[in-house]
């Protein structure tokens, strides 16, 4: 048996399951908080790993330096996103 491969399956599994449990409960509080269900996270979920990727394999910045780089990036992004489109729907 290749204990190698077995570790690096068992690592990534751990890995998106976790990332798959973050997502969800980024669903619910979302949901909770205003009873809209939104589906446009997994569209933020898909450009912060475009943005970490582009980062990493374009610009061959380091992963340790490219994902804050990124979480930056994401944040801003998410406030533009809340104070352009979401704060003048409030109440129509």
């Amino acid at each position: 048996m290749n204990w190698t491969l077995l570790l690096q399956l068992l690592i990534n599994g751990l890995i998106v399951g976790a990332l798959y449990g973050v997502v969800a409960m980024c669903f619910v509080m979302i949901y909770k908080a205003s009873q809209v269900v939104n589906f446009a996270q997994g569209e933020f979920v898909l450009i912060g790993a475009w943005a970490c990727w582009y980062l990493a394999a374009s610009l061959n910045l380091p992963f340790w330096l490219a994902f804050p780089v990124c979480l930056v990036f994401m944040s801003l992004l998410g406030i533009i996103v809340q104070v352009v489109v979401l704060r003048p729907l409030i109440g129509e």
